[in-house]
Protein backbone atom coordinates (compact mmCIF):
# COMPACT_ATOMS: atom_id res chain seq x y z
CA UNK A 1 0.00 0.00 0.00
CA UNK A 2 1.02 3.29 -0.97
CA UNK A 3 1.99 5.23 2.05
CA UNK A 4 0.68 8.78 2.93
CA UNK A 5 0.11 11.51 5.30
CA UNK A 6 -0.86 15.48 5.89
CA UNK A 7 0.55 18.21 7.19
CA UNK A 8 -0.17 21.82 6.45
CA UNK A 9 -0.22 24.43 3.73
CA UNK A 10 1.65 27.67 3.36
CA UNK A 11 0.58 28.57 0.05
CA UNK A 12 -1.74 31.10 -1.20
CA UNK A 13 -5.13 30.28 -3.05
CA UNK A 14 -8.28 28.53 -2.82
CA UNK A 15 -11.74 28.56 -3.45
CA UNK A 16 -14.49 31.43 -2.98
CA UNK A 17 -17.82 32.81 -3.90
CA UNK A 18 -17.62 36.23 -5.25
CA UNK A 19 -19.95 38.60 -3.08
CA UNK A 20 -20.95 42.07 -3.45
CA UNK A 21 -20.30 44.13 0.48
CA UNK A 22 -22.54 47.20 0.65
CA UNK A 23 -19.95 49.51 1.73
CA UNK A 24 -19.75 52.62 2.51
CA UNK A 25 -17.09 54.82 4.36
CA UNK A 26 -17.52 55.98 7.81
CA UNK A 27 -17.01 59.52 8.90
CA UNK A 28 -16.18 61.10 11.94
CA UNK A 29 -18.45 63.81 11.60
CA UNK A 30 -21.36 64.14 8.81
CA UNK A 31 -21.25 67.61 7.75
CA UNK A 32 -24.04 67.71 5.65
CA UNK A 33 -26.34 66.64 9.01
CA UNK A 34 -24.01 67.87 11.29
CA UNK A 35 -24.62 64.69 13.57
CA UNK A 36 -21.85 63.57 15.48
CA UNK A 37 -20.89 59.73 14.04
CA UNK A 38 -18.70 58.72 17.30
CA UNK A 39 -21.58 57.67 19.53
CA UNK A 40 -22.96 55.41 17.30
CA UNK A 41 -19.88 54.17 16.55
CA UNK A 42 -19.12 53.15 19.59
CA UNK A 43 -22.34 51.35 20.32
CA UNK A 44 -22.00 49.14 17.20
CA UNK A 45 -17.95 47.74 18.86
CA UNK A 46 -19.71 47.40 21.67
CA UNK A 47 -22.32 44.80 20.30
CA UNK A 48 -22.01 41.43 20.81
CA UNK A 49 -21.29 39.50 17.79
CA UNK A 50 -22.49 35.87 17.03
CA UNK A 51 -21.10 32.53 16.07
CA UNK A 52 -23.35 33.23 13.14
CA UNK A 53 -22.68 36.79 11.83
CA UNK A 54 -18.74 36.30 12.08
CA UNK A 55 -18.32 32.06 11.07
CA UNK A 56 -17.29 32.06 15.06
CA UNK A 57 -14.45 34.75 15.13
CA UNK A 58 -14.06 37.48 15.97
CA UNK A 59 -12.19 40.57 14.24
CA UNK A 60 -9.58 40.88 15.92
CA UNK A 61 -6.00 43.25 16.62
CA UNK A 62 -3.17 41.75 17.97
CA UNK A 63 -1.72 43.99 20.41
CA UNK A 64 1.85 43.47 21.82
CA UNK A 65 5.24 45.52 22.76
CA UNK A 66 5.78 45.75 18.83
CA UNK A 67 2.81 48.48 18.84
CA UNK A 68 5.70 50.64 20.45
CA UNK A 69 8.58 49.30 19.01
CA UNK A 70 9.97 47.37 21.52
CA UNK A 71 9.25 47.12 25.42
CA UNK A 72 7.78 49.35 27.37
CA UNK A 73 9.94 52.12 28.18
CA UNK A 74 9.72 54.56 31.69
CA UNK A 75 9.07 58.49 30.39
CA UNK A 76 11.85 59.93 31.77
CA UNK A 77 13.61 63.26 31.33
CA UNK A 78 16.58 61.67 29.64
CA UNK A 79 13.99 59.94 27.43
CA UNK A 80 12.63 63.67 26.64
CA UNK A 81 15.63 65.13 25.63
CA UNK A 82 16.33 62.11 23.33
CA UNK A 83 13.05 62.66 21.73
CA UNK A 84 13.24 66.45 21.75
CA UNK A 85 16.69 65.94 20.29
CA UNK A 86 16.08 63.91 17.49
CA UNK A 87 13.15 66.38 16.31
CA UNK A 88 15.07 69.24 16.60
CA UNK A 89 18.30 67.94 14.01
CA UNK A 90 16.76 65.60 11.86
CA UNK A 91 20.33 63.93 11.91
CA UNK A 92 20.57 60.32 11.30
CA UNK A 93 20.68 58.56 15.04
CA UNK A 94 23.77 55.96 13.96
CA UNK A 95 27.16 56.75 11.95
CA UNK A 96 27.53 56.27 8.31
CA UNK A 97 30.79 54.84 8.62
CA UNK A 98 30.36 52.37 11.56
CA UNK A 99 26.61 52.37 11.53
CA UNK A 100 26.35 52.00 15.33
CA UNK A 101 25.11 54.75 17.97
CA UNK A 102 26.45 56.67 20.34
CA UNK A 103 26.73 56.82 24.59
CA UNK A 104 28.78 57.77 27.47
CA UNK A 105 31.40 59.59 26.43
CA UNK A 106 31.02 59.16 22.98
CA UNK A 107 28.72 61.25 20.59
CA UNK A 108 27.68 61.44 17.20
CA UNK A 109 29.03 64.46 14.70
CA UNK A 110 26.20 66.37 12.63
CA UNK A 111 26.78 66.85 8.96
CA UNK A 112 25.79 70.60 7.89
CA UNK A 113 25.62 69.43 4.52
CA UNK A 114 23.09 66.29 4.51
CA UNK A 115 21.15 64.35 7.86
CA UNK A 116 24.15 62.11 8.01
CA UNK A 117 26.49 61.71 11.07
CA UNK A 118 29.30 60.28 12.38
CA UNK A 119 30.86 59.22 15.69
CA UNK A 120 33.62 59.52 17.61
CA UNK A 121 35.15 56.70 17.55
CA UNK A 122 35.37 56.90 13.58
CA UNK A 123 37.35 59.97 13.88
CA UNK A 124 40.41 60.61 15.09
CA UNK A 125 40.69 63.93 16.13
CA UNK A 126 44.04 65.20 17.71
CA UNK A 127 43.70 65.83 21.52
CA UNK A 128 45.31 69.63 20.82
CA UNK A 129 42.20 70.55 18.73
CA UNK A 130 39.39 68.46 20.51
CA UNK A 131 38.29 71.78 21.93
CA UNK A 132 38.55 73.77 18.80
CA UNK A 133 36.23 71.54 16.69
CA UNK A 134 33.62 72.12 19.12
CA UNK A 135 33.82 75.99 18.83
CA UNK A 136 29.96 77.39 17.73
CA UNK A 137 31.27 79.18 14.47
CA UNK A 138 33.01 75.51 13.39
CA UNK A 139 30.99 73.25 10.60
CA UNK A 140 30.86 70.03 9.94
CA UNK A 141 30.99 67.81 6.85
CA UNK A 142 30.60 64.16 6.42
CA UNK A 143 32.72 61.34 4.55
CA UNK A 144 29.82 60.95 2.21
CA UNK A 145 29.19 64.93 1.58
CA UNK A 146 33.01 65.13 0.95
CA UNK A 147 33.57 62.32 -1.51
CA UNK A 148 30.10 63.23 -3.51
CA UNK A 149 31.38 66.44 -4.03
CA UNK A 150 34.71 64.70 -6.22
CA UNK A 151 34.58 63.56 -9.90
CA UNK A 152 36.33 60.28 -9.93
CA UNK A 153 37.77 61.24 -13.34
CA UNK A 154 39.00 64.52 -12.44
CA UNK A 155 42.07 64.35 -10.37
CA UNK A 156 41.61 68.17 -9.41
CA UNK A 157 38.87 67.65 -7.81
CA UNK A 158 40.15 65.44 -5.09
CA UNK A 159 40.76 67.08 -1.87
CA UNK A 160 41.93 65.78 1.62
CA UNK A 161 39.46 65.24 4.20
CA UNK A 162 39.53 67.86 7.04
CA UNK A 163 36.11 67.03 8.42
CA UNK A 164 36.02 70.45 10.74
CA UNK A 165 35.71 73.81 8.35
CA UNK A 166 35.52 77.32 9.71
CA UNK A 167 34.61 80.22 6.82
CA UNK A 168 35.04 77.26 4.72
CA UNK A 169 38.66 76.93 5.79
CA UNK A 170 40.00 73.65 7.62
CA UNK A 171 39.96 73.91 11.51
CA UNK A 172 43.02 70.47 12.04
CA UNK A 173 46.57 71.54 10.71
CA UNK A 174 46.41 67.90 9.17
CA UNK A 175 43.49 65.77 7.36
CA UNK A 176 41.35 64.14 9.42
CA UNK A 177 41.80 60.25 9.80
CA UNK A 178 38.88 57.45 9.51
CA UNK A 179 39.30 54.40 11.72
CA UNK A 180 36.48 52.41 9.54
CA UNK A 181 35.88 51.67 6.17
CA UNK A 182 32.50 53.01 4.31
CA UNK A 183 30.26 49.74 4.14
CA UNK A 184 27.35 51.55 2.32
CA UNK A 185 27.32 53.85 -0.90
CA UNK A 186 27.59 57.18 -1.08
CA UNK A 187 23.80 58.13 -1.36
CA UNK A 188 23.17 55.78 1.58
CA UNK A 189 21.88 57.41 4.82
CA UNK A 190 21.24 55.58 8.13
CA UNK A 191 17.99 56.76 8.73
CA UNK A 192 15.63 56.37 12.01
CA UNK A 193 12.85 58.45 9.77
CA UNK A 194 9.84 57.33 12.03
CA UNK A 195 7.73 54.33 10.32
CA UNK A 196 4.63 52.48 11.11
CA UNK A 197 4.14 48.33 9.95
CA UNK A 198 0.70 47.65 8.82
CA UNK A 199 0.07 43.93 8.64
CA UNK A 200 -3.45 43.24 7.45
CA UNK A 201 -4.10 39.37 7.58
CA UNK A 202 -6.76 37.30 6.37
CA UNK A 203 -8.99 35.89 9.57
CA UNK A 204 -7.62 32.29 10.23
CA UNK A 205 -4.93 32.66 8.11
CA UNK A 206 -1.77 31.82 9.68
CA UNK A 207 1.32 34.00 9.12
CA UNK A 208 3.09 32.97 12.96
CA UNK A 209 7.46 33.51 11.63
CA UNK A 210 6.17 35.28 8.53
CA UNK A 211 8.35 37.71 6.37
CA UNK A 212 6.78 40.79 7.58
CA UNK A 213 7.53 39.84 11.27
CA UNK A 214 10.84 39.30 10.79
CA UNK A 215 11.19 43.04 8.48
CA UNK A 216 10.08 44.23 12.13
CA UNK A 217 12.17 42.36 14.06
CA UNK A 218 15.36 43.66 11.75
CA UNK A 219 14.03 47.17 11.99
CA UNK A 220 13.58 47.55 15.27
CA UNK A 221 17.29 48.68 16.86
CA UNK A 222 17.14 51.30 14.02
CA UNK A 223 14.59 53.07 16.29
CA UNK A 224 16.23 53.95 19.88
CA UNK A 225 13.42 56.51 20.07
CA UNK A 226 10.09 54.47 19.51
CA UNK A 227 10.05 55.59 16.13
CA UNK A 228 8.77 52.66 14.49
CA UNK A 229 5.20 51.06 15.48
CA UNK A 230 3.80 47.46 14.06
CA UNK A 231 0.11 46.43 14.43
CA UNK A 232 -1.42 43.34 13.00
CA UNK A 233 -4.96 43.93 11.75
CA UNK A 234 -7.13 40.25 11.40
CA UNK A 235 -9.57 40.99 9.48
CA UNK A 236 -13.05 39.59 8.01
CA UNK A 237 -15.26 42.13 6.55
CA UNK A 238 -18.13 39.28 4.74
CA UNK A 239 -20.66 42.01 5.43
CA UNK A 240 -21.85 45.38 5.66
CA UNK A 241 -21.80 45.29 9.49
CA UNK A 242 -18.22 43.61 9.40
CA UNK A 243 -16.67 46.15 7.11
CA UNK A 244 -18.32 48.79 9.35
CA UNK A 245 -16.69 47.28 12.34
CA UNK A 246 -13.09 47.10 10.77
CA UNK A 247 -13.94 50.50 9.94
CA UNK A 248 -14.72 51.57 13.66
CA UNK A 249 -11.32 49.63 14.74
CA UNK A 250 -8.94 51.08 12.09
CA UNK A 251 -10.43 54.93 12.70
CA UNK A 252 -9.39 54.33 16.54
CA UNK A 253 -6.09 53.10 15.77
CA UNK A 254 -5.14 55.35 13.29
CA UNK A 255 -6.23 58.55 15.43
CA UNK A 256 -4.29 56.84 18.04
CA UNK A 257 -1.01 56.55 15.69
CA UNK A 258 -1.66 60.32 14.54
CA UNK A 259 -1.93 61.70 18.48
CA UNK A 260 1.44 59.85 18.76
CA UNK A 261 3.44 61.47 16.30
CA UNK A 262 3.65 62.61 12.31
CA UNK A 263 4.80 59.15 10.35
CA UNK A 264 6.19 59.60 7.36
CA UNK A 265 6.82 55.97 6.68
CA UNK A 266 3.86 53.36 6.37
CA UNK A 267 4.45 50.00 5.01
CA UNK A 268 1.30 47.67 4.53
CA UNK A 269 1.60 44.09 3.41
CA UNK A 270 -1.72 42.11 2.81
CA UNK A 271 -1.63 38.36 3.92
CA UNK A 272 -4.88 36.72 1.54
CA UNK A 273 -6.04 34.18 -0.83
CA UNK A 274 -7.44 34.87 -3.95
CA UNK A 275 -10.00 32.69 -5.94
CA UNK A 276 -8.57 30.31 -8.15
CA UNK A 277 -11.09 31.12 -10.84
CA UNK A 278 -12.43 34.56 -10.10
CA UNK A 279 -8.97 35.67 -8.96
CA UNK A 280 -10.90 37.60 -6.49
CA UNK A 281 -9.29 38.59 -3.06
CA UNK A 282 -10.81 36.65 0.16
CA UNK A 283 -13.25 39.21 2.07
CA UNK A 284 -13.86 36.71 5.08
CA UNK A 285 -16.22 34.00 6.12
CA UNK A 286 -19.69 34.06 4.68
CA UNK A 287 -22.75 34.57 7.19
CA UNK A 288 -24.26 31.31 7.71
CA UNK A 289 -26.50 28.97 10.28
CA UNK A 290 -24.76 27.01 12.69
CA UNK A 291 -20.82 26.00 12.59
CA UNK A 292 -20.18 25.72 8.94
CA UNK A 293 -17.72 28.60 7.60
CA UNK A 294 -16.85 29.37 4.00
CA UNK A 295 -15.16 32.17 2.57
CA UNK A 296 -16.25 34.78 0.22
CA UNK A 297 -14.32 36.99 -1.60
CA UNK A 298 -14.90 40.50 -3.83
CA UNK A 299 -12.98 42.54 -6.55
CA UNK A 300 -9.79 43.15 -5.81
CA UNK A 301 -10.74 47.34 -5.98
CA UNK A 302 -13.87 46.75 -3.71
CA UNK A 303 -11.69 44.63 -1.05
CA UNK A 304 -8.96 47.45 -0.97
CA UNK A 305 -11.52 49.75 -0.63
CA UNK A 306 -12.43 48.21 2.72
CA UNK A 307 -9.01 47.52 3.48
CA UNK A 308 -7.56 50.70 2.90
CA UNK A 309 -9.94 53.89 2.83
CA UNK A 310 -9.70 53.87 6.93
CA UNK A 311 -5.92 54.34 6.57
CA UNK A 312 -6.20 57.51 4.51
CA UNK A 313 -5.53 59.68 6.98
CA UNK A 314 -1.93 58.22 7.69
CA UNK A 315 -0.96 57.64 3.87
CA UNK A 316 -2.01 61.10 2.68
CA UNK A 317 -0.05 62.68 5.42
CA UNK A 318 3.10 60.34 4.64
CA UNK A 319 5.65 61.23 2.32
CA UNK A 320 5.61 57.29 1.17
CA UNK A 321 3.45 54.40 1.36
CA UNK A 322 4.18 50.58 0.80
CA UNK A 323 1.94 48.32 -0.10
CA UNK A 324 3.21 44.16 -0.26
CA UNK A 325 0.71 42.15 -1.57
CA UNK A 326 1.12 38.65 -0.07
CA UNK A 327 -1.12 36.48 -2.47
CA UNK A 328 -1.44 34.04 -5.17
CA UNK A 329 -0.45 35.48 -8.41
CA UNK A 330 -3.84 34.70 -10.25
CA UNK A 331 -4.61 38.48 -9.25
CA UNK A 332 -1.75 39.67 -11.13
CA UNK A 333 -2.08 37.01 -14.24
CA UNK A 334 -5.96 37.82 -14.91
CA UNK A 335 -6.38 41.03 -17.34
CA UNK A 336 -9.60 42.34 -15.55
CA UNK A 337 -7.85 41.90 -11.95
CA UNK A 338 -4.42 43.53 -12.55
CA UNK A 339 -6.31 46.46 -14.17
CA UNK A 340 -8.49 47.06 -10.81
CA UNK A 341 -5.61 46.75 -8.32
CA UNK A 342 -3.90 49.31 -11.20
CA UNK A 343 -6.84 51.51 -10.32
CA UNK A 344 -7.02 51.12 -6.83
CA UNK A 345 -3.14 51.40 -6.32
CA UNK A 346 -3.66 55.20 -7.77
CA UNK A 347 -6.79 55.53 -6.05
CA UNK A 348 -5.74 55.07 -2.74
CA UNK A 349 -2.15 57.05 -3.58
CA UNK A 350 0.31 54.20 -2.72
CA UNK A 351 3.67 55.34 -3.74
CA UNK A 352 4.62 51.73 -4.52
CA UNK A 353 2.90 48.06 -4.80
CA UNK A 354 5.02 44.80 -4.69
CA UNK A 355 2.81 41.79 -5.62
CA UNK A 356 3.71 38.35 -7.33
CA UNK A 357 2.53 36.21 -10.05
CA UNK A 358 3.04 32.45 -8.82
CA UNK A 359 -0.49 30.11 -9.02
CA UNK A 360 0.27 28.79 -5.09
CA UNK A 361 3.02 31.63 -4.21
CA UNK A 362 4.55 30.99 -0.64
CA UNK A 363 4.75 34.45 1.31
CA UNK A 364 8.04 33.12 3.46
CA UNK A 365 9.41 32.75 0.19
CA UNK A 366 9.91 36.57 -0.21
CA UNK A 367 11.73 37.22 3.00
CA UNK A 368 15.37 38.17 1.37
CA UNK A 369 13.38 40.87 -0.50
CA UNK A 370 11.48 42.29 2.46
CA UNK A 371 14.78 42.35 3.94
CA UNK A 372 16.49 44.25 1.56
CA UNK A 373 13.94 46.40 1.45
CA UNK A 374 14.06 46.90 4.49
CA UNK A 375 17.85 47.44 4.93
CA UNK A 376 17.62 49.74 1.27
CA UNK A 377 14.80 51.86 1.82
CA UNK A 378 14.00 51.65 5.00
CA UNK A 379 17.39 52.16 6.86
CA UNK A 380 20.03 53.91 4.30
CA UNK A 381 16.58 55.76 3.00
CA UNK A 382 17.12 55.07 -1.30
CA UNK A 383 14.49 55.50 -3.52
CA UNK A 384 12.72 51.65 -3.97
CA UNK A 385 12.67 52.67 -7.83
CA UNK A 386 16.47 52.72 -8.01
CA UNK A 387 17.65 50.14 -5.64
CA UNK A 388 14.93 47.25 -6.61
CA UNK A 389 17.38 45.34 -8.93
CA UNK A 390 20.02 45.88 -5.66
CA UNK A 391 17.43 43.59 -3.79
CA UNK A 392 16.66 41.23 -6.08
CA UNK A 393 20.03 40.12 -5.91
CA UNK A 394 19.71 38.28 -2.50
CA UNK A 395 16.66 36.51 -4.27
CA UNK A 396 17.14 34.39 -6.64
CA UNK A 397 15.51 31.32 -5.66
CA UNK A 398 12.23 33.52 -5.07
CA UNK A 399 13.23 34.12 -8.81
CA UNK A 400 12.44 30.47 -9.35
CA UNK A 401 8.93 30.48 -8.10
CA UNK A 402 7.54 33.59 -9.08
CA UNK A 403 8.08 37.23 -10.92
CA UNK A 404 7.83 40.32 -8.90
CA UNK A 405 6.21 43.18 -9.71
CA UNK A 406 6.56 46.67 -8.96
CA UNK A 407 3.88 49.15 -9.31
CA UNK A 408 5.06 52.70 -8.70
CA UNK A 409 3.11 55.49 -8.59
CA UNK A 410 4.01 58.95 -10.21
CA UNK A 411 3.13 62.89 -10.50
CA UNK A 412 0.01 63.42 -12.80
CA UNK A 413 -1.13 61.04 -11.05
CA UNK A 414 0.50 57.70 -13.93
CA UNK A 415 1.34 54.47 -12.76
CA UNK A 416 4.92 52.75 -13.96
CA UNK A 417 4.51 49.03 -14.02
CA UNK A 418 7.54 46.46 -13.88
CA UNK A 419 7.70 43.27 -14.19
CA UNK A 420 11.13 41.41 -12.71
CA UNK A 421 11.60 37.63 -14.00
CA UNK A 422 14.30 35.60 -12.65
CA UNK A 423 16.35 33.37 -16.29
CA UNK A 424 17.96 30.34 -16.01
CA UNK A 425 19.66 29.13 -19.52
CA UNK A 426 17.68 25.86 -18.43
CA UNK A 427 15.68 26.30 -15.68
CA UNK A 428 13.64 29.12 -16.59
CA UNK A 429 14.67 30.18 -20.13
CA UNK A 430 13.96 34.59 -20.14
CA UNK A 431 11.77 34.00 -17.16
CA UNK A 432 9.62 30.72 -18.75
CA UNK A 433 9.13 27.49 -16.50
CA UNK A 434 10.36 24.88 -18.91
CA UNK A 435 8.49 21.46 -18.20
CA UNK A 436 9.98 19.01 -15.60
CA UNK A 437 8.46 16.56 -17.35
CA UNK A 438 7.72 16.16 -21.33
CA UNK A 439 3.59 16.61 -21.76
CA UNK A 440 3.71 14.56 -25.47
CA UNK A 441 5.94 11.05 -24.06
CA UNK A 442 6.30 11.88 -19.93
CA UNK A 443 10.21 11.34 -19.59
CA UNK A 444 11.32 13.83 -16.82
CA UNK A 445 14.09 16.18 -17.00
CA UNK A 446 15.05 14.88 -20.40
CA UNK A 447 15.98 18.65 -22.35
CA UNK A 448 18.78 18.93 -24.82
CA UNK A 449 19.18 22.48 -25.02
CA UNK A 450 20.83 24.95 -27.63
CA UNK A 451 21.26 28.81 -28.01
CA UNK A 452 20.93 30.90 -31.18
CA UNK A 453 21.29 34.51 -31.24
CA UNK A 454 19.82 34.64 -27.52
CA UNK A 455 16.97 32.47 -28.50
CA UNK A 456 17.03 29.14 -26.76
CA UNK A 457 15.41 25.45 -27.74
CA UNK A 458 14.80 22.60 -26.09
CA UNK A 459 14.29 19.16 -27.74
CA UNK A 460 13.12 16.21 -25.74
CA UNK A 461 15.76 13.50 -26.02
CA UNK A 462 13.30 10.26 -26.67
CA UNK A 463 13.61 9.79 -30.41
CA UNK A 464 10.49 8.62 -30.38
CA UNK A 465 8.67 12.21 -28.81
CA UNK A 466 11.33 15.05 -29.86
CA UNK A 467 8.71 17.69 -28.55
CA UNK A 468 10.54 20.65 -28.83
CA UNK A 469 10.19 24.31 -27.02
CA UNK A 470 11.41 27.78 -28.06
CA UNK A 471 12.20 31.27 -25.47
CA UNK A 472 13.61 33.91 -26.40
CA UNK A 473 14.44 37.60 -24.77
CA UNK A 474 10.93 39.17 -23.60
CA UNK A 475 10.33 42.13 -26.07
CA UNK A 476 11.55 45.96 -24.17
CA UNK A 477 13.56 43.86 -21.30
CA UNK A 478 16.75 44.63 -19.96
CA UNK A 479 18.94 42.25 -18.29
CA UNK A 480 19.88 43.73 -14.76
CA UNK A 481 23.74 42.75 -14.77
CA UNK A 482 24.51 43.74 -11.53
CA UNK A 483 21.90 40.92 -10.19
CA UNK A 484 23.79 37.67 -12.26
CA UNK A 485 25.05 35.00 -10.84
CA UNK A 486 26.75 31.92 -12.71
CA UNK A 487 23.91 30.86 -16.04
CA UNK A 488 21.11 33.18 -14.47
CA UNK A 489 20.19 36.94 -14.12
CA UNK A 490 17.06 39.00 -13.45
CA UNK A 491 15.64 40.88 -16.11
CA UNK A 492 13.04 43.79 -16.01
CA UNK A 493 10.54 43.86 -18.16
CA UNK A 494 7.86 47.21 -18.82
CA UNK A 495 4.45 46.39 -18.51
CA UNK A 496 1.17 48.51 -20.47
CA UNK A 497 -0.21 50.42 -17.57
CA UNK A 498 -4.10 48.97 -17.79
CA UNK A 499 -6.94 51.03 -15.75
CA UNK A 500 -10.79 50.10 -15.58
CA UNK A 501 -12.72 52.48 -17.46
Amino acid sequence: MTRTKQTCKKSTGGSAKRITVDYAPLLDFDTSTGVDLNSELTIMMEETVSDEETGGDEVEETVSDEETGGDEVEETDQMDQMVACEAQSGHNEWCIVCRDGSAGSEFLYLCDLCPRTMCSRCVNIPVAHADAVNCDDVKFTCISCHLAAQDPRAEETHTAYFGFYKNNLPVLPTFLPIRSALEISLQSQISSMPVVLIHLRLVDFETSGGPFNLMYRFLSPYFPHRGIASHEIVFDVGSKSKSNRYQVQVRELVHDLMAQRHWPRIVFAISNHTDDDLRDPFLGYERKSGKTKSYVGGRVDSFLDIILTPWQPLIKSAKDSYLWFLSCGTLVNNEESFSALQTAVLHHHITATICFNAIRFQPNFAAPLLLAFAELVMTEYLPIREVFPDMLMQSYKLGRHTDVFLLMTNAGPALDITRFAWTHCKERPWGHHLPLQCPQCGWANSWRSANYKKTYSFECMNSKCRKGYFFSPPKNSVILSHARKSGSCWIAVGVKVNLLG
